[in-house]
C-alpha cells in the first residue's frame, strides 16, 4: 500500500496514521537487558570467551569480562556461565523486567586439570634437571584476542 500526502492531510489520514502508530507502539515490547563482568575469582582478573546462557540467548564475556544479553520476552530465567579450566556457574532464578537492565557479576572458580604425575631426572654431568610429563586430560581452549571487541575469537 502506497501513500502520497498532497499538500494537506485531512483529518481521517491523521486518525489513521495515530491508530497504526499507536498500535506499534502498544506491541512493541521493551526487552530485559542483562549485563556484568565474568571475573575469576582467585586474583579477581576478567575472565574473557566465558559462555553466559539465559533464556536461550548465548552471550561471551570479551575485553574486561563484560558481557551484555537482550532478553525479549522478559521473564524469570536462570543464568548460567562456563569456561574451560572453571567450575560452571548457575544463579538462582533472576526477575527480567521490561526496559531495565539487571547487572549480573559472575565470579568463576577455577577448576584446573593439573598433569597426572611428573616426572624429574637429575642429570650430574650437566648441572640440570629434566622435567617430563604426559598431556594434562580435560577441556581446553586456545583463545586469541586482539584487543578489539569486533574481532574476538575462541576455538
Amino acid at each position: 500500500m502506497k501513500y502520497i500526502f498532497t499538500g494537506t492531510t485531512s483529518y481521517l489520514e491523521w486518525l489513521i496514521i495515530f491508530i497504526i502508530l499507536q498500535g506499534s507502539i502498544v506491541n512493541a515490547q521493551n526487552p530485559a537487558i542483562l549485563s556484568g563482568i565474568v571475573t575469576n575469582a582467585a586474583n579477581a582478573a576478567p575472565v574473557i570467551g566465558a559462555k553466559i546462557i539465559v533464556a536461550n540467548q548465548t552471550a561471551y564475556s570479551v575485553y574486561n569480562g563484560v558481557y551484555s544479553a537482550t532478553l525479549n520476552p522478559p521473564g524469570t530465567y536462570t543464568v548460567t556461565c562456563s569456561k574451560p579450566g572453571f567450575d560452571n556457574f548457575t544463579s538462582a532464578p533472576i526477575v527480567f523486567t521490561a526496559g531495565v537492565t539487571t547487572t549480573l557479576n559472575i565470579s568463576l572458580n577455577e577448576n584446573a586439570n593439573p598433569p597426572p604425575s611428573v616426572l624429574a631426572v637429575l642429570d650430574t654431568v650437566i648441572p640440570r634437571v629434566h622435567l617430563s610429563w604426559p598431556v594434562p586430560s580435560g577441556s581446553y581452549e586456545i583463545l586469541y584476542d586482539d584487543g578489539i571487541q569486533d574481532n574476538f575469537t575462541v576455538w
